[in-house]
């Protein structure tokens, strides 16, 4: 079994998108904040008994250094204004 399909079915994943084609086939896009990874696949006949992946791909994604320098930044001006030392949502 491909990797993203696993996660698909294990649901290892936070965010999900599909887009349905033309030929019955459905691309499907997985990421998790908890991995580097993003899984994008191509799949005829989702969740039935003859499912075939087609394409399958997986995307290593990596912060750019000009970002991380701007989270730092960022945080550095949180912690002035709220005196936290970590992100919480609000």
């Amino acid at each position: 079994m491909q990797e993203g399909l696993r996660k698909l079915y294990t649901g290892q994943f936070n965010t999900m998108s599909q887009e349905h084609l033309a030929d019955g086939t459905v691309t499907i896009t997985l990421s998790s904040h908890a991995d580097p990874k993003v899984y994008r696949f191509r799949v005829k006949n989702l969740y039935q008994e003859d499912e075939e992946v087609l394409e399958d791909e997986v995307i290593k994604v990596v912060t750019p250094a000009h970002i991380k320098k701007r989270m730092k930044e960022a945080m550095k001006d949180a912690e002035k204004e709220t005196g936290e030392t970590e992100y919480q949502p609000g």
